[in-house]
């Protein structure tokens, strides 16, 4: 047995088990998932004080366009890995 099939024996219950998991999220469970992670990432990485911080949060909760970038470029990447 070649280790490319070893490897598609081995992956396949995972990425069918994936495949399942995902297609259960919504996509507004997706949408809440990348603004409070983007959210924390902000905190984490920069200390704007009170204003700007909460400025940010208010661009992240009105502002779709900031989730759907995301989201766009998460799917290029994966489209990128599998070419």
């Amino acid at each position: 047995m070649t280790n490319q099939t070893q490897d598609y024996i081995t992956l396949k219950p995972i990425a069918e088990r994936f495949k399942e998991v995902a297609m259960s999220i919504s996509d507004d469970e997706i949408k809440a998932i990348i603004k409070e992670e983007l959210r924390e990432q902000i905190r984490n990485q920069v200390n704007f004080g009170s204003t700007i911080g909460q400025w940010v949060d208010d661009m992240l909760e009105d502002d779709e366009s900031w989730v759907e970038l995301v989201v766009d470029c998460m799917k290029t990447s994966i489209k990128n890995k599998f070419k």
